[in-house]
């Protein structure tokens, strides 16, 4: 397999760009195991080196000598300057790779689950082994600009020396030039710097001084510090972003339906992570849901765009197919027209030949008629007329002769004498010599003349007629051939109009095909064609898909702020199985939006008003937690030594606490705190405190025993700045568009108010003779 020959661009294409392309987009789809197994193809970081094939590289010309005609064929494209260098390929898939593993280490570290946080943790260890040990240097840049003025009024004597070094040689070679005609015989080689990325270049002096050395690849040393900072929040049990984080034991379980539904419409091992728990985001439902409903207008209306460029694909693939098929039917038609005239040159040939027959019987029965009848025959009539003569003279002897017959001839007499049976004896005498027989003889000889002279009559007369008949004959075969010659002089004649109609049909297809030629050259070459549209339809599709997740991931935010907000987990709307990949997605911002619908229409009939309750807490007279009990509530005397030593005030508000208050209630949820601290203020000064509930939970519904749901939107904080009623914002609204601080979470809670730098707070927070709590939330009763 030559990747320099012909089929060269054609391997490097299947072989490197095809897999990297497909793993690229398989990324971007969130489908990292399957673009690590299509970079596979390129890259396995765990294979060996065997006596057939290198070690890790399954692409040939990434691990073969370069070669630097690409370079010099194409000195400024990446791809000639990566195929003389294929070093530069090699770190392009070894960055996508690392790439595909935090991209999947980070979609596992979202989830915030136990089992998701010990598989992010499994990826980042890998990708440091791949990393390898970090490299121990500083990335710092040590140069600094010059400008040419500085140069020119610079005193160093290093470089005054080399100007006048290159003063010198320009005046020797000016000098060598006069006395020689113009040509210098003097010339002077200055040292080169390799400027190529590949090895030894023939075509330069000089490689890589001191002064230009490579330099440290910033991005790869990022990975690092990602990778580091990644750790370290996994290891101190903080987010993705570095907040505090809290954890149930075990994961929400998951609809097992829902998970067969997505795997029946093509959810692959990563799609599934959309049906776990999704986060509570920052805004309220209506917004979050009006932000939805737009983002679903605008896939929907993607989807229009995408259906209308495949639409318009196919259209201009079925001009451009017909106007292919109109271009060779018309050369078809030129064919047919040159056959045409070919059977046409026959044609004339053959009525012409049918003409000069025609022609020549005409002039063969014009000879006839012109001579009539020919001089043996007209002597066979002579003959034939002597011979009814001499006939007719036969005829009248031989009744000449029958006549004399007739007469007597001859006269006797006689005697005689008999015997035998009869016995007699006779005498007599006669006068004879005439034949009785010679009177019809006669007759007859007379009426064979009469019937020989009649014939001899008929024959003449008959032969005349004949003759007569057959000059007509002749005569009409003549003038029936002439005209016959005048109808193919006629066919001549069409045939040589039809000949110049088929040389215009001839033009016509050729000038048919000319311009079948120039729309169809048009059809391809213009930009709006079907592969201006091909194009398209890729951008839009993978926009679309972008377009559809983010969507998608837009509508499970939508469904968390009201499962949040209505405190009901259970209920889905969203469902998993709106993308259609046999149908390119098509109609799934449609589904969406009805998704969409359905939930509002829920929020709207169960959005019911709940009890507002205030409750003010008084830290130094919460009750101290006794025996074994878990609690954090260990007295003022507890709270006032922790602030003196670590400027740290802990405590909590409990079930029982609240239960005291309204026996029976449930759905015990903050809609604000606020703070107020009792202590000695000086003047311009301010409380530098934080407040953070390290701890929430929700009982859910009115069972007594029923579990509680913990840690919702946890690890929240505020800042205070005054200490009375305070509740960290600059202007308190209950229609922010984002929850207030706490607002939404378990009354039942833990606390932790911390001073920044206690040291400079010291009087102030001695000062601190209580501090009080004022909690305003809803509940529901049994």
């Amino acid at each position: 397999m030559d990747f320099k020959g012909a089929n060269g661009l054609y391997f490097w294409e299947l072989f490197l760009h095809l897999p990297f392309m497909i793993s690229h987009r398989l990324n971007l789809e969130q489908r990292f195991t399957d673009a690590e197994r299509w970079l596979g193809f390129i890259f396995d970081p765990g294979r060996k080196k065997t006596s057939d094939a290198p070690a890790y590289w399954n692409v040939r010309p990434l691990v073969e000598v370069p070669d630097p005609d690409y370079f010099l064929r194409a000195p400024i494209d990446p791809d000639g300057i990566a195929a003389s260098d294929p070093v530069r390929y090699q770190k392009a898939v070894y960055f996508h790779y690392i790439k595909n593993l935090i991209d999947r280490g980070d979609m596992a570290y979202r989830q915030l689950t136990p089992d998701s946080l010990g598989e992010a943790k499994l990826w980042y260890v890998r990708i440091l082994d791949l990393l390898g040990p970090r490299p121990d240097v500083k990335l710092i840049s040590q140069w600094t600009p010059v400008a040419l003025g500085d140069l020119a009024t610079s005193s160093s004597p290093g470089l005054r020396a080399f100007e006048q070094q290159l003063v010198e040689q320009e005046q020797q070679v000016r000098t060598s030039a006069a006395v020689n005609d113009g040509k210098a015989t003097v010339s002077f080689s200055q040292p080169s710097l390799r400027l190529s990325t590949f090895g030894n270049d023939p075509t330069m002096n000089e490689e890589d001084s001191d002064h230009f050395i490579l330099p440290m690849n910033s991005e790869l040393v990022k990975y690092w510090d990602m990778l580091e900072s990644r750790l370290y929040n996994l290891r101190h049990n903080m987010t993705l972003d570095g907040k505090p984080l809290f954890l149930p034991l075990f994961a929400a379980p998951l609809d097992p339906r829902a998970l067969l539904a997505a795997y029946a419409n093509g959810a692959t091992d990563g799609g599934a992570g959309s049906l776990l728990a999704q986060e509570t985001p920052h805004y309220r439902y209506p917004v979050m849901f009006a932000r939805a409903s737009a983002a679903v207008e605008t896939l929907i209306q993607f989807g229009f765009t995408l259906l209308s460029i495949i639409e318009r694909k196919e259209q201009g693939q079925l001009m451009e197919l017909q106007q292919q098929q109109v271009w060779e039917f018309a050369q078809y038609a030129i064919d047919l027209q040159l056959e045409a005239q070919k059977v046409e040159v026959q044609a004339r040939k053959a009525l012409e030949a049918s003409k000069a027959v025609i022609d020549a019987r005409a002039g063969f029965y014009g000879q006839l008629a012109a001579e009539n009848v020919s001089a043996v025959e007209i002597a066979a009539g002579a003959a034939k007329l002597v011979s009814r003569i001499a006939e007719s003279a036969a005829s009248a002897a031989s009744i000449v002769a029958s006549a004399m017959k007739v007469a007597p001839n001859h006269a006797g007499i006689h005697a005689g004498a008999t015997g035998g049976m009869a016995v007699g004896a006779a005498a007599g005498g006669a006068v004879g010599g005439f034949r009785l027989e010679g009177v019809p003889e006669m007759v007859a000889t007379g009426a064979h003349a009469f019937a020989a002279r009649s014939a001899a009559v008929s024959d003449a007369l008959e032969r005349t007629e004949m003759f007569r008949r057959r000059l007509q004959e002749w005569e009409h075969a003549r003038d029936q051939a002439m005209l016959e010659s005048e109808q193919i002089t006629l066919q001549l004649a069409v045939h040589d109009a039809q000949t110049r109609v088929t040389a215009l049909q001839l033009r016509q297809a050729q000038e048919a095909k000319k311009q079948a030629e120039t729309v169809y050259a048009f059809l391809n070459k213009r930009f709006t064609n079907s592969q201006l549209y091909q194009w398209l339809n890729g951008q839009f599709s993978t926009f679309y898909y972008q377009a559809y997740d983010a969507t998608f991931s837009l509508c499970l935010a939508t469904q968390a702020c009201w499962q949040y907000e209505i405190a009901d987990y259970s209920a889905s709307f969203i469902q998993p199985a709106a993308w259609k990949d046999a149908w390119r997605g098509l109609a799934a911002g449609e589904a969406l939006k009805l998704n969409l619908l359905r939930m509002d229409a829920a929020y709207m009939a169960r959005n019911e008003r709940k009890m507002e309750i205030v409750k003010t807490v008084s830290v130094r007279q919460l009750p101290i937690t006794e025996g074994d009990a878990a609690g954090i509530n260990h007295g003022w005397d507890a709270v006032v030594e922790r602030l003196a030593q670590d400027g740290i005030a802990e405590f909590e508000i409990t079930r029982a606490m609240l239960d005291d208050d309204y026996p029976g209630h449930y759905l015990r949820r903050i809609r604000r705190i606020s703070v107020s601290l009792p202590v000695t203020v000086g003047p311009y000064q301010d409380i530098r405190a934080t407040l953070t509930q390290s701890y929430s939970a929700v009982q859910m519904d009115a069972q007594p025993d029923a579990p509680l749901k913990e840690n919702m939107r946890a690890s929240q904080q505020i800042a205070l700045s005054t200490g009375v009623d305070d509740d960290g914002l600059f202007v308190f609204n209950f229609d922010d568009e984002r929850y207030l601080p706490f607002e939404g979470t378990g009354a039942i809670s833990r606390w932790t108010l911390s001073f920044s730098n206690p040291a400079s707070q010291r009087d102030m927070i001695d000062s601190i003779t209580d501090i009080i709590v004022h909690m305003r939330y809803t509940a529901k009763s049994r």
